[in-house]
This record gives structure tokens, C-alpha cells and sequence, in this order.
């Protein structure tokens, strides 16, 4: 980024990056809002998802993915990249279904919808 209106507004980048961007974004406030204790920190990496969880599972705690979550027994599942990671992680792999309430958030700055 040059410090341009256009690189401010993330207009240099990408969409795919900025897109992405947005969604880590928006689930960090969203974990920041629930748990204001927690420590949280993001980066979005140019890989493969799965090989990127795999390589940075090597050294954490666990490895946190999400399921699709659309219904009783579909919502049961995981993605390929979760089944995935889920099987090969060195460390313990942890689910999280996501709920209604956690697609909206309303913020004196904005309302921000994920899903």
C-alpha cells in the first residue's frame, strides 16, 4: 500500500484479497465482540487452505475450522479442506458450527453480515 485514496480503499489490491480480507475481518470482530479477553490475530495467506492449516498446525494449540452448518444432518459435516485437516492435524482440530445470531453484527461503526 502507497498511502494513496486508492491503496486506503484497498482498490489496489485484488478482489478475491480484499473479499478475503473482509471475512477474516469481520470474524475477529465478531470474536472480539463475544470474548473482549481474547487475544485475536489474523492473516490471510495466498495457499492452499489446507495445506497452510496443516503447516501452521504443526505449532499451535489446535486448529479451529468452521462446518458448513445447513441443517440437522448436512450441518453435521464437514468441507473437504475440514475433513482434511481434521485427519492429518498434528494438534487437536475443533469444530465450530456457526448460529443465527453469529451472521449479524450490529456496531456503532457498521452492520456487517457473513455467511
Amino acid at each position: 500500500m502507497d498511502g494513496s485514496d486508492a491503496s486506503a480503499l484497498g482498490l489496489d489490491r485484488p478482489a478475491e484479497r480484499v473479499l478475503a480480507d473482509n471475512i477474516v475481518g469481520g470474524a475477529a470482530e465478531r470474536a472480539t465482540l463475544r470474548h473482549a479477553d481474547l487475544d485475536v490475530s489474523t492473516q490471510v495467506l495466498a495457499d492452499d487452505p489446507e495445506a497452510v492449516l496443516l503447516r501452521e498446525g504443526h505449532d499451535a494449540s489446535a486448529v479451529v475450522v468452521g462446518s458448513y452448518g445447513r441443517g440437522a444432518f448436512t450441518g453435521l459435516l464437514l468441507g473437504s479442506v475440514g475433513l482434511a485437516v481434521a485427519d492429518r492435524a498434528q494438534c487437536p482440530v475443533i469444530v465450530v458450527l456457526g448460529d443465527k445470531a453469529g451472521l449479524v453484527i450490529h456496531s456503532p461503526k457498521k452492520t456487517l453480515f457473513c455467511g
